[in-house]
């Protein structure tokens, strides 16, 4: 469900209701147009600390990761065998690569990785801030089909012109 809703002042939202607990925002902040993944409590009206800010091109390379993330859950699934074939041809170079826990992790681009997990049977991917190289609060984990709903979300792009237009700002 698509909803536009009025944010702080008189800036504008576009709000997309991705499950019941999971929400995507194009908002405006300092003059340019983020995309804001967020977890939601108290029926979806409240945010939660658990989320992530990204500018446009952040979450389109993030979400531009399918085929790499589906692989990664392939090789969990499989076991996380270290020779396995399932990841052969996706982990193309040094931003790719399975941590210590067992992890996949890749870097999107600098201060921002996706991860690709298993918690308590769970798998899960994470998109997080990192500084120094180390995880920031910012960040949430989702599970696969969620993350593959926002993934597949082709009208993202009309969400941030819809934004800039309300708000006064060239659309491209």
């Amino acid at each position: 469900m698509y909803v536009a809703a009025t944010g702080e002042g008189d800036q504008k939202e576009f709000v997309w209701r991705v499950t019941d607990d999971v929400k995507v925002k194009a908002k405006l902040w300092k003059g340019m147009v983020f995309m804001d993944i967020r977890k939601y409590y108290d029926e979806g009206r409240k945010p939660t600390q658990k989320g992530v800010f990204l500018n446009v091109e952040k979450y389109e390379k993030v979400m531009a990761r399918q085929e790499m993330v589906t692989a990664a859950l392939k090789w969990l699934e499989e076991g996380g065998r270290a020779k396995s074939s399932v990841l052969t041809g996706v982990l193309r170079n040094d931003s790719t690569f399975i941590d210590p826990d067992g992890a996949v992790i890749m870097e999107i681009d600098k201060g921002l990785k996706v991860k690709v997990y298993s918690f308590k049977g769970l798998y899960l991917v994470d998109i997080r801030s990192y500084f120094k190289g180390n995880a920031t609060k910012k960040g949430i984990s989702l599970k696969p089909d969620v993350y593959f709903k926002v993934a597949a979300w082709k009208d993202w792009s009309k969400a941030v012109a819809v934004v800039k237009k309300v708000n006064g700002l060239p659309v491209n």
